[in-house]
């Protein structure tokens, strides 16, 4: 009896650990002070390291929902965020390095880097995800302009990718409990409940905002957040909380990754000429003359509907190849 009875509590303590080691790390288990060592003395290069070698990166939100969770560290955890935003900057800033494979290095670790902070969970983590993402994919697009369009750069991690407007919806409701003006105002219910329908991110936004809720709607309870986008950086997004900005460029960072810069290597192996795309990125006669029927193939889904053109495509190759132009698109023009 006794064997039977310690077997059975080996079994419930080896059961209770597994399903531990299946949810996600709690920002209080995480101590901020190595991360902040791995950051000064080792830069991205060494946190990439960290966190694929089982490392942990705490879930960083907003204040609001900080406050609401009895995070009393939040200063502690925004200052570890901005440290890395900080070196993410610099990067930008720099000259792009000169070599395809350490193009292709760069855009691995940004990736990388996107990906284990999106896991780590957060309004915050997820902004700073997604601009990793971003820039991650224009050192994909210099790839293809240095290759002339044969090769494309690492694949973006599927954990960081939203090809449907469904899971630009999933993400927006997912988010809202972290927004404080939409937080208790049972729209994330109501979503859940009566989920909107559209084929595209731009549609499903229009149905939220027709969506009755406590006697109004949705867009007329809150019209200054249910935007499709605002026309800021998305580094401007990661200290406010624009759930309907962060969401369009979870969508967008789809677009460039699987639209734009496969319809530009298309063109490239075409023998389309980058002066054109420079010089007349609106002549929609020409890129459609060197793309042909291929000039239908990529499109602006699931943010809206719409195709990629010469225009799209040439203002982006503009950013690629002048320096700075990367660091202007992810955190806007210097002050």
């Amino acid at each position: 009896m006794k064997t039977i009875l310690i077997s059975l509590f080996v079994l419930s303590s080896f059961i209770s650990a597994g399903g531990a080691s299946d949810k996600p790390i709690q920002t209080a288990e995480v101590s901020v002070s190595p991360l902040i060592e791995i950051l000064e003395n080792g830069g991205l290069e060494k946190l990439e390291h960290y966190l694929n070698d089982g490392g942990h990166w705490p879930k960083i939100s907003t204040d609001f929902f900080a406050g609401r969770q009895g995070i009393h560290r939040q200063k502690e955890l925004v200052a570890l965020s901005d440290r890395l935003l900080r070196l993410i900057q610099d990067r930008a800033k720099a000259e792009a390095p000169a070599k395809i494979e350490q193009l292709e290095s760069e855009a691995e670790l940004l990736f990388s880097i996107g990906a284990n902070l999106w896991k780590a969970d957060g309004y915050r983590n997820r902004a700073i995800a997604l601009l990793c993402s971003e820039f991650a994919s224009y050192r994909c697009g210099q790839i293809v302009i240095l290759t002339k369009g044969e090769k494309m750069g690492p694949p973006r991690p599927e954990v960081l990718n939203a090809s449907k407007a469904a899971d630009m919806l999933a993400l927006f409701v997912r988010g809202i409990p972290e927004i404080e003006i939409l937080a208790d105002s049972g729209l994330k219910e109501k979503l859940e409940k009566t989920p909107v329908s559209g084929g595209s991110w731009l549609e499903m936004l229009v149905a939220i905002g027709k969506t009755e809720l406590n006697g109004s709607t949705v867009g007329e309870r809150f019209p200054k957040e249910i935007v499709l986008l605002r026309g800021e950086p998305i580094v401007a997004l990661i200290s406010k909380e624009d759930l309907c900005s962060l969401v369009f460029h979870e969508g967008w960072a789809h677009v460039i990754q699987d639209s734009m810069l496969p319809a530009l290597a298309m063109y490239l192996k075409n023998n389309g000429s980058l002066d054109t795309l420079r010089k007349e990125p609106a002549n929609a006669t020409k890129f459609e003359a060197v793309m042909k029927e291929g000039v239908f193939r990529y499109t602006t889904a699931p943010v809206m509907s719409g195709r990629v053109g010469g225009d799209r495509l040439g203002s982006l190759v503009a950013d690629l190849e002048n320096r700075g132009g990367i660091a202007k698109r992810l955190f806007g023009p210097d002050k």
